[in-house]
Parts: C-alpha cells; sequence; structure tokens
C-alpha cells in the first residue's frame, strides 16, 4: 500500500507539472467556491470482493423480465385501427 501511495503521488505530481501546476488546489481554482461541494461523499465503507459481488447479485436479482408484467410500451399505438379515410395513404 505504501508502494501504490507514492505512485499515486509520483503520477499525480507529473500530471500536474505537465499542465503548469503546482498543487491540485490550481488545477481547481477556476471553480467558484459558491459550487465546491465541502461535505464528505455518503460513499459506503469499503467492501471486500465478495461484499461487491454478493450486493451485485441482489440488485441484479430485482429485475424483472419485460414479459413478467404489464408493459405500456408503445402507448397504445400498435394494433390501431384507422378510419376508411386514410385507407388511401
Amino acid at each position: 500500500p505504501q508502494e501504490i501511495k507514492k505512485l499515486v503521488h509520483q503520477l499525480e505530481k507529473e500530471m500536474l507539472e505537465a499542465m503548469g501546476m503546482s498543487s491540485l488546489d490550481d488545477l481547481f481554482a477556476d471553480i467558484p467556491e459558491a459550487v465546491k461541494m465541502t461535505d464528505e461523499l455518503p460513499l459506503p465503507p469499503p467492501q471486500s470482493e465478495e461484499e461487491i459481488i454478493a450486493d451485485a447479485r441482489r440488485l441484479l436479482g430485482a429485475n424483472v423480465a419485460l414479459g413478467d408484467r404489464v408493459s405500456f410500451l408503445g402507448a397504445g399505438l400498435t394494433e390501431t385501427t384507422f378510419h376508411q379515410a386514410f385507407s388511401s395513404w
């Protein structure tokens, strides 16, 4: 983990230097303070791979096949009967 942190820090430094900046604050300096998010992101705690897979299966299990539910797709535009006056179109 420490090696990864060093690598990330080095890559961040190289990226900023390539853009002529010295810090992340420089990168975001043009964004008005009024629109910057200051609260922590409401993220769940870290998960193991097994926990992520279990969550994905739980979420995917909530999906329902289209044929299993009444569908109003097309809003009645299929199998529409037309008046005789329009039959020549």
